[in-house]
């Protein structure tokens, strides 16, 4: 994100209920904290920070970049894996190896 970017509040409604969002920003910044709606809270998150937060459930966005650039390592899971192993209960990539491995 580069300082005139801020990333609108919204709710990860694909994502699954169950499991939280991790965030880890990264780069030379200043600006740019999460805000989490429900809580009214801004956290300062500062390279390297790392936050678990349930983004399904809790509106979300960022404040504006005010110097450099933030990155960061959004983790989640979807809907649409949870669907697919219902759907395919016993995928190859799951299965053990003959042997044990």
């Amino acid at each position: 994100m580069t300082p005139d970017s801020i990333l609108q509040h919204h709710q990860d409604w694909k994502d699954i209920r169950s499991a939280p969002n991790a965030v880890v920003p990264y780069g030379d910044y200043d600006g740019g904290d999460l805000v989490l709606w429900q809580a009214k809270c801004i956290l300062e998150l500062r390279p390297s920070d790392a936050l678990l937060f349930m983004g399904s459930l809790i509106c979300h966005g960022n404040t504006k970049i005010t110097r450099g650039v933030r990155n960061s390592v959004n983790l989640f899971t979807h809907k649409s894996i949870i669907d697919w192993i219902k759907r395919n209960p016993s995928p190859s990539i799951l299965k053990k190896r003959k042997g044990g491995q």
